[in-house]
Formats: structure tokens, sequence, C-alpha cells
């Protein structure tokens, strides 16, 4: 009987552990207000301490466990399309708020599905993040920096693809590449930040920038700016 008692009990604790790791379970609906249209929005947000950090790559992308929470950094407004990212979606100046309302794209699709943000919806939302950063003028740091987290989420999508016991072969090969191609542009517009721009540089403190930027450097074999 004790033993029948030990094994249901066992049993229920991994059931309890697998519902855990589902991807809704981190995340809820929170309310925000556009500083463009004044109109309030939900946008599914990972709940505060839920995350649990794993691991950090060389190119300082966190890893979390059971969810990447890259995927939910990107805010966008559901009634003018306004799109940044979250630390920064209230950090507007005057002329930044008149240039997006002017020149930014009018067009969005809100890609998110019932339960989560999957990597495809986030990839769009870091490109019209990126969009918008160029309508507003935003400084370099601020567009180097969404390409940088637009190479991690094609990195993730990537990952989940490679769990797949289906032949994606290709498709690795083309987010591979995606993500080249916008880890040589974070490179480039840090570089760029590094002449113009005083720290912080979105965030990022002067020593953790140059260990990003002496990583990417070697990366693209620029070893002249990376030893300076």
């Amino acid at each position: 009987m004790g033993e029948m008692k030990a094994v249901n009990n066992h049993k229920e604790n991994n059931t309890k552990a697998e519902a855990v790791k589902q991807e809704k379970d981190f995340i809820f609906e929170k309310t925000y207000k556009c500083p463009i249209c004044y109109q309030e929005f939900k946008s599914k947000t990972v709940k505060v301490g839920k995350a649990r950090q794993i691991g950090t790559d060389i190119d300082l992308r966190p890893r979390f466990q059971n969810i990447d929470s890259l995927k939910y950094d990107v805010l966008m407004c559901s009634h003018c399309g306004y799109t940044a990212l979250s630390k920064l979606f209230n950090q507007l100046s005057a002329r930044e708020i008149r240039n997006i309302r002017e020149k930014a794209e009018k067009s969005f699709d809100r890609k998110e599905n019932e339960e989560w943000i999957t990597y495809d919806a986030a990839i769009e939302y870091h490109r019209a993040a990126l969009l918008t950063a160029i309508a507003k003028e935003a400084k370099e740091s601020e567009k180097a920096y969404i390409c940088l987290k637009t190479a991690w989420i094609l990195r993730g999508k990537k990952e989940e693809l490679q769990k797949d016991c289906e032949d994606k072969q290709a498709g690795i090969l083309e987010l591979e590449k995606k993500e080249t191609q916008f880890l040589r542009l974070a490179m480039e517009g840090f570089l760029m930040a590094r002449e113009k721009e005083s720290p912080p540089f979105c965030g990022m403190d002067e020593v953790t920038l140059d260990y990003l930027l002496s990583y990417l450097c070697i990366r693209f074999d620029n070893f002249d700016i990376a030893i300076v």
C-alpha cells in the first residue's frame, strides 16, 4: 500500500513538473498605454521572477529554462503599430514622437497566437522595432541592439528546428545566414555608437560593449579593431 502511494505521488509530481514547463505558464497579458496614439493595448509579458536564466552565450545572449524570454522583449501597439523594445517603449523625445507619426510604417500585423509569442512573430516584431527606430532617427546603439537581439531570436528559432526529428537543414542554413547578417549589422552599429555616443549604450556600460565588440570583430575578422 505504501509503495503504491509513493508511486502515485511520484507520478503526480512529474505531472505537475511537466505542466510548469509549458510556455503559457510563464506569461500573462499586461496592459500598456501607447505614447504615440495614447490608446491602451494588451501584450504578452513574462512573469517577473518566473523565467530562470541558465546560461549566457559568448555574445551575451541570455538563455532561460523552459522559455525564451527574448521573444517577449518587444511591444507593438495594436492600434497604431508603434513598436519598440519594451524597456525603451516610453522613452521618447518630442522629436522622436513627431518622426514616428510622420515616417513610421502605417501597416502592421500582430502575429501572437492565443497562448504565446512564436519565433516567427518575434522576428517580425523585432523587424518592426528596427523600422520604427530608423523612422524616429534613434541612436546608433539602439538600432545596433535591436539587430543583436534579432540575431538572438533567429538563433533561438534555429535551435528549435534542430530539436525537430525531421530534416530541417535548409531552414537551419537560412537562419544561420540571417543571424550572421544581423550580427554584422550589430557590430557596425555599435562601432559607430562607440565613436559618437557616451555610455550607457542601450543599457550596456563601456566594459560590456567593449567585450561584445571584441567578440564580434574577431568573428568577422576585424582583428585590428578587436585588439584596440
